[in-house]
């Protein structure tokens, strides 16, 4: 490295947002958390619609809709961050920091984290790969206010089926709009192209959308009728 490259990443490093330095730490993961939170994404993923906990020593302080991607992300990884909060930049780059990623816009990354709920816009401009290279859709983690099993009369259910949820399954999903769910109906309809999405709330619980997931909106109001 030259004494150029060594200044141009010190100018980088000293401009770029940070957060605390023990939250840092605590979001590079052991080989142990790292292993347990993937097991939990990949329950989530295998079984739709079952709520499933993050592990609670993962991570203290971080999103919980962060901490998938700090076990999944790396340097071949490109990340992008959706947040109205001051703190979103610096998430970004805690993100970078702990994982090597890249990031990019959510229309070229290959996972989107959206700490506020994302438009059905940026959900249509998402990549959904090919039914040659399905893998090359994102993976979208959204953040929600609170996930429930059933239909408690929420403003937001919806009913999966499919592939590890052949008898169906409802979540009452609170603090994410009937028309960004609608949005990744719309992104899914050319399985097997389409977006893998996990749904996380604030307490650590998720709820995963296979793109091989059939989704249905609930009307809550002509089921209570």
């Amino acid at each position: 490295m030259t004494d150029t490259d060594i200044a141009r990443v010190s100018t980088f490093r000293q401009s770029e947002p940070v957060l605390e330095t023990q939250t840092m730490v605590r979001a590079r993961l052991t080989s142990e958390q790292s292993l347990a939170v993937f097991r939990s994404v990949l329950a989530a993923a295998s079984r739709p619609g079952t709520l499933v906990a993050l592990p609670a020593d993962a991570a203290p302080g971080v999103p919980p809709t962060i901490v998938p991607v700090l076990t999944l992300a790396d340097l071949d990884i490109a990340v992008a961050m959706l947040d109205e909060d001051a703190n979103g930049d610096s998430w970004q780059s805690l993100v970078r920091s702990v994982t090597g990623c890249r990031t990019a816009a959510a229309a070229d990354a290959d996972m989107v984290v959206a700490l506020r709920p994302p438009s059905p816009v940026e959900i249509a401009s998402l990549r959904i790969g090919t039914a040659h290279a399905p893998e090359r859709g994102a993976r979208l983690f959204v953040a929600c206010r609170m996930l429930t099993e059933g239909s408690v009369g929420g403003p937001t259910t919806i009913r999966v089926s499919g592939p590890g949820a052949s008898n169906g399954r409802t979540v009452t999903v609170t603090g994410v709009a009937r028309d960004v769910l609608s949005a990744v109906v719309t992104a899914n309809k050319s399985f097997p192209a389409g977006i893998d999405t996990w749904l996380v709330a604030d307490n650590g619980v998720m709820a995963a959308i296979p793109r091989s997931t059939q989704i249905d909106i609930v009307d809550t109001a002509k089921e209570e009728s």
